[in-house]
C-alpha cells in the first residue's frame, strides 16, 4: 500500500508527499527492528536468570553435600599431625587413640568429589556464558571451571603411588574383615620402625595436600561462587547455608 502511494506522489511529481512516505517506511522499519532487539534482549535475560538460579541452587546443595568431607578431611590432618608427632617422640608423649590408627589406615583413600555443576558445562559447550553480564558473575564461573581442572591433576599426582600401609605392614596393621574403621595398630611396632614412619609421612602429606588443595579449596571456591550468585540474584539466606 505505501509503495502504490509512494508511485502515484512520484508520477504527480510530489516530492513533499514522497519524503514523509519514506520516512515513514523507515521509521517503520525502524521501530520493527527496535522491537525485535527488544524482545531478543528480554529472552536473553530470562535465559540468563534461568542459568544463574540453576546455577545458584546446584552450588548450594553441593556446598551442603560436601561440609561433611571437608569436616573429615580437616579431622584427619590433625589426626595424622598428631601420629606423626606421637611416633617421633616430638613435644608431649601423646596417647594415641583408635582415631588415630583408623586415620594410619585410611591415610592413602581420598574421598572428595571433584565436579562441575551441570549448568557450568551447558554454559561451557553452548556458548552462552557470553549471556552472563556481570563480568564478576562471569570471572567466578570460569575460574571454578578451570581450578577443576587442577584439581583433576592433582588428585591424579597424589594417587599415583600411594601406599596402603595395611598391605605393607601387616604385622602393626590389622584390620576387620567385618566392619570397617575397627582396625588394630601396634604404635610401639610403628615406632620403632623408621621404614612406616617414613612411608606413614609420605602418605599424611599426599593426604595434607588432597584435604588443603583439592577438598578444602574446591569448596571455598564454591563457596565464593555462591556469594557471587546470591549477590546478583538478590537472595538473601535466613539460616547461613556457610557456617
Amino acid at each position: 500500500m505505501i509503495l502504490r502511494r509512494i508511485i502515484q506522489h512520484v508520477r504527480k511529481q510530489e516530492w513533499t508527499a514522497i519524503v514523509i512516505d519514506l520516512l515513514i517506511v523507515v521509521v517503520g522499519v525502524y521501530i520493527g527492528i527496535q522491537a525485535q532487539t527488544w524482545n531478543v534482549a528480554r529472552e536473553n535475560r530470562e535465559i540468563e536468570r534461568q542459568y544463574l538460579q540453576s546455577l545458584h541452587d546446584q552450588i548450594s546443595n553441593m556446598i551442603e553435600d560436601n561440609e561433611s568431607r571437608v569436616e573429615r578431611g580437616r579431622e584427619q590432618l590433625i589426626e595424622l599431625s598428631e601420629v606423626g608427632a606421637a611416633l617421633e617422640a616430638i613435644g608431649e608423649n601423646m596417647e594415641l587413640e583408635k582415631r588415630h590408627c583408623n586415620s594410619i589406615v585410611s591415610s592413602h583413600i581420598y574421598v572428595g568429589r571433584i565436579s562441575v555443576p551441570p549448568t557450568i558445562e551447558e554454559l561451557r559447550t553452548t556458548g552462552q556464558l557470553q549471556l552472563i553480564r556481570n563480568s564478576a558473575v562471569r570471572l567466578a564461573i570460569i575460574s571454578y571451571s578451570q581450578s577443576i581442572e587442577g584439581y583433576r591433576q592433582l588428585n591424579t599426582d597424589i594417587q599415583s603411588d600411594r601406599m596402603v600401609l595395611s598391605r605393607h605392614y601387616s604385622s602393626m596393621i590389622t584390620l576387620n574383615p567385618l566392619v570397617a574403621n575397627v582396625a588394630k595398630c601396634d604404635f610401639e611396632a610403628m615406632r620403632r620402625s623408621l621404614a612406616f614412619r617414613n612411608d606413614l609421612a609420605d602418605n599424611s602429606y599426599r593426604h595434607a595436600a588432597y584435604a588443603r588443595y583439592v577438598v578444602v579449596d574446591q569448596q571455598d571456591q564454591r563457596i565464593n561462587l555462591h556469594f557471587v550468585l546470591d549477590r546478583e540474584l538478590g537472595i538473601s539466606h535466613s539460616d547461613d547455608l556457610l557456617d
